[in-house]
């Protein structure tokens, strides 16, 4: 591939002529109609022809049905949602784009916008980059008028060839190739859908925000991890997560301890570290409950609490043969007051390991942050070498 920048590939082409011999090469086809090609070339910011535009809203449209009926074809059995999926990866603007990098087509494009061609620039880098087929998104979001191209040729294509799909097609897969599979699919999920069908299992809220230039990705109504876009934020959130069906991240634990000093600070967003540890060391889910709650139904339960109970510090609830609470609770009336003076105090439990009470905080996000981070300290004398 050549980057927009060298010398074999100009910013624009005063020549059509010579960009619609170069392109026809490129896509193998030889248009009765050139002015279709050539409009199908012109960006808007040239300004003294029609663009691209109108081409690109029937290319996209003709491409949607060219692949829907492929993929129906190619896989009589497969499930309607896998078949929109393939469909999707394979019509996305990040395959598109891709194909357009492939194929070296925007040195062909008329325009008269340099910033647009320093960010097409910026892509070409990128996408030389990359290895392998990236199904879903890379690190550099795509200029949007890569794809634009692609879809607008495809356009001027199905209308040269009077509007035959099957015609179309056979130029159009050679253009695409290689295409996106069954096979590829599943091996690497979408990584937004996989994120919420992943935490919708562990019964885990999680949400996408996008700030700015970043997307942030938020468990359970708090920061978790941010990336440069959806998909870059989902794949980090799914290793953090040590989703099985992504690549083996086996430095997560040793990364994970490290950054858990032996001091007795409060620990930085401690209830998201803890969910990551307990799905990583598939643990049961963190529990949260109010300390007050806990204290009035503890009374009723009897036996040991915890198998940890050696390593929880005076705070871990543990009842006695007898049922006596034992270690630091406050009582109801511990929270009376004026409601601007009251404080919480929260729990955190994992089902079967241990339960640990948080200090006093004003607010019960830093109440449960303050029970996760003793928890974890707990563990970490368990699980850390």
């Amino acid at each position: 591939m050549v980057s927009p920048g060298s010398s074999q590939s100009t910013t624009s082409f005063s020549d059509m002529e010579t960009s619609v011999e170069a392109v026809e090469k490129i896509i193998k086809h030889q248009f009765k109609n050139k002015k279709l090609l050539e409009e199908a070339l012109t960006h808007s910011s040239l300004g003294d022809s029609p663009s691209y535009e109108r081409l690109e809203f029937f290319g996209d449209a003709v491409l949607q049905l060219a692949v829907s009926k492929y993929l129906f074809a190619e896989y009589p059995n497969l499930d309607p949602n896998y078949l929109t999926r393939l469909r999707s990866v394979n019509t996305s603007n990040e395959r598109l784009a891709r194909v357009a990098v492939r194929h070296d087509i925007y040195p062909y494009v008329r325009q008269n916008a340099p910033d647009l061609t320093d960010k097409v620039r910026e892509f070409y880098e990128a996408a030389n980059q990359e290895d392998d087929i990236v199904i879903h998104g890379g690190s550099v979001k795509p200029c949007c008028v890569l794809p634009d191209i692609v879809e607008s040729i495809i356009g001027a294509v199905h209308i040269d060839v009077d509007y035959d799909l099957e015609k179309s097609w056979l130029i159009v897969r050679d253009l695409l190739e290689p295409m996106v599979t069954l096979d590829d699919l599943k091996k690497e999920p979408q990584p937004v859908t996989r994120l919420y069908e992943y935490c919708a299992k562990a019964h885990i809220k999680v949400d996408i925000k996008r700030s700015n230039d970043t997307s942030n990705v938020y468990v359970d109504g708090e920061f978790f991890v941010s990336g440069s876009n959806d998909l870059d934020a989902a794949k980090k959130a799914l290793l953090e997560f040590g989703d099985p069906v992504l690549p083996a991240n086996n430095t997560w634990e040793l990364k994970f301890w490290a950054e858990i000093d032996d001091t007795l600070n409060e620990i930085k967003e401690a209830k998201q570290k803890l969910c990551v540890l307990c799905r990583k060391k598939q643990l049961p889910k963190p529990e949260y409950s109010s300390a007050i709650q806990l204290h009035r139904s503890m009374r009723e339960k009897t036996g040991t609490l915890t198998s940890l109970s050696s390593y929880l510090s005076l705070t871990t609830l543990q009842l006695d043969s007898r049922g006596s609470m034992l270690g630091t609770i406050n009582s109801p009336e511990n929270e009376s007051g004026p409601p601007h003076e009251k404080k919480v105090k929260f729990a955190v439990e994992i089902d079967g390991i241990g339960r640990m009470i948080g200090e006093e905080k004003a607010k019960k996000k830093h109440a449960n942050n303050s029970a996760a981070s003793l928890l974890i300290r707990s563990l970490k004398k368990i699980y850390s070498l």
